[in-house]
Parts: structure tokens; C-alpha cells; sequence
């Protein structure tokens, strides 16, 4: 009989799996939730969200968001901008079907927790 090998590379495995993992959870825990920009859809039906970069390039932002839904997006870097990106520097616009429903002018800046409601109004 043979189990005690076997255990050990269990034990081992299992070691190791928590060495990598535990500075990863660590890591999300310094991410406050606060730093994104959030995106609610009032509408009573699915929209798509993109931010218009300063190069016109559109990037979207969430697709299919259902009513009464919200999302956490990140509006990432604009690559054409050298300041640092704490907010949009191009529209937020919110289609349906695609079409716009809803513009956001910028700057729209985030990292307070803004939440940005699509309602259909202009």
C-alpha cells in the first residue's frame, strides 16, 4: 500500500495553487470599486454603450446591457491623449438597436462611483 506519495503531491499541488492565488486575490482587493464608471440601463429595452475616442474611434464599452441592469465598465486609456485618464475625453453614447438613444458629453470623469443612467431621455 501506497497512499502516503500520493497525499504529499496532493498536499503539494494544493500549496501551490494557494501561493498563486493569494497575491491575486490581494491585488483585487486594492481595486476600489469606485474607481470605474458605471452604466444603468432604465429602458425597456437592451442597450449597447461606446465612448468616442479624440481619433473618432468608437470603443465600446458594454453590448446587450438588459433593462433595469447595471455594469461596471472601464473606459480605458485614450492612446491619441497623454494626460492621465481619469475621464472620457470623447462622448459616452448609448444605442439601441442601433441607434442613439443617449449621449453623455465629456469630460465624464470617473473614480467617484458616477453612475451613468441611460433612460432614453435626451
Amino acid at each position: 500500500m501506497r497512499p502516503e506519495p500520493l497525499r504529499m503531491r496532493s498536499r503539494t499541488i494544493l500549496a501551490a495553487v494557494l501561493l498563486v492565488s493569494v497575491p491575486t486575490l490581494t491585488s483585487c482587493w486594492e481595486t476600489a470599486p469606485d474607481d470605474y464608471l458605471r452604466v444603468r440601463n432604465e429602458t425597456d429595452r437592451p442597450i449597447d454603450v461606446v465612448v468616442v475616442r479624440v481619433s473618432g474611434e468608437r470603443f465600446g464599452l458594454v453590448n446587450g446591457l438588459r433593462p433595469g441592469r447595471g455594469r461596471i465598465v472601464n473606459p480605458r486609456d485614450d492612446p491619441d491623449v497623454d494626460d492621465e485618464a481619469s475621464c472620457t475625453t470623447g462622448p459616452v453614447i448609448a444605442f439601441q438597436d442601433g441607434e442613439e438613444i443617449q449621449r453623455f458629453e465629456p469630460p465624464i470623469c470617473f473614480g467617484d462611483g458616477l453612475t451613468l443612467v441611460v433612460d432614453g431621455e435626451p
